[in-house]
């Protein structure tokens, strides 16, 4: 039988009239099921194809998961304390930045896609706001975009007929 993970909210502490501490009085709540989640989340963050990282209020990497540091090529130690638009080049670096700055000024989503030639991949990227800075989501879309283009270009170059069928 799983034990309850109990929280206390706030314990205060009962004195007899002497002053000698006989209890306290407090309240509890059973946290289980946050805990549960929690876990759960770090399961899917550190497992996940996308990339994902968060970022304090000046942009500066407090997170990154194993997707996210294979994307930039770099170990999370390397990529963790360090303003994430350090490390992509122009034009994307003033863009994030740009993204940075309205997801945590505006309090909305933020959303792009493109292709990162910092990261020599096609993207797309969400960007959440969050009461620390923001939370980022990069999804590498460039096997879709490969296969796209390869059809665009079969369909493109396939030789056209057309023929009339008389009766």
């Amino acid at each position: 039988h799983a034990h309850a993970a109990a929280h206390a909210d706030e314990l205060v502490p009962q004195f007899d009239s002497a002053g000698t501490l006989v209890g306290a009085v407090g309240a509890a709540r059973d946290v289980t099921a946050r805990k549960r989640v929690t876990q759960q989340m770090a399961v899917l963050l550190e497992n996940t194809r996308d990339g994902f990282f968060t970022l304090d209020g000046s942009g500066r990497c407090t997170y990154v998961n194993p997707a996210g540091a294979r994307m930039f090529r770099r170990p999370a130690a390397e990529i963790v304390g360090v303003p994430l638009h350090q490390l992509l080049n122009e034009p994307e670096r003033a863009a994030f930045q740009a993204n940075h700055a309205r997801a945590t000024r505006d309090g909305h989503v933020v959303r792009s896609s493109g292709y990162c030639d910092s990261l020599e991949r096609w993207l797309e990227v969400a960007m959440f706001p969050s009461p620390d800075g923001a939370m980022v989501n990069f999804r590498d879309v460039t096997e879709q975009r490969t296969s796209e283009e390869r059809l665009r270009t079969w369909v493109d170059d396939a030789p056209v007929a057309l023929f009339r069928t008389i009766p």
